[in-house]
């Protein structure tokens, strides 16, 4: 089973630049590093923010979110983001597979 995220969010005015900070700790410092991570990436386009996850299963997740710099950036992210709303997909799946189309 895999659990594909994606995480959309309108990015409040003047927050961009702490928005950039929160998305290198996870992108870069975290992100494909951790236990049941496939994929981590995180786009900002204007006031747009998206993040796209791929994970093995639940528990990998859950326990994504119990580290210490979920714990940490998670309310960061959302101080960053219009009425502190992340609008979470999830979609769980025997197969994920990517294709352009």
């Amino acid at each position: 089973m895999m659990l594909s995220i994606t995480v959309k969010a309108e990015v409040k005015p003047g927050m961009h630049e702490t928005l950039r900070e929160v998305i290198d700790v996870f992108q870069n410092q975290y992100g494909e590093s951790e236990p049941g991570c496939e994929m981590y990436r995180c786009y900002v386009d204007g006031d747009q923010l998206v993040f796209t996850e791929l994970w093995q299963d639940q528990a990998a997740l859950d326990q994504h979110m119990q580290t210490e710099h979920a714990i940490k950036y998670v309310p960061v992210l959302k101080s960053c983001v219009v009425n502190g709303e992340l609008h979470v997909q999830a979609i769980v799946s025997d197969e994920v597979h990517h294709s352009i189309v």
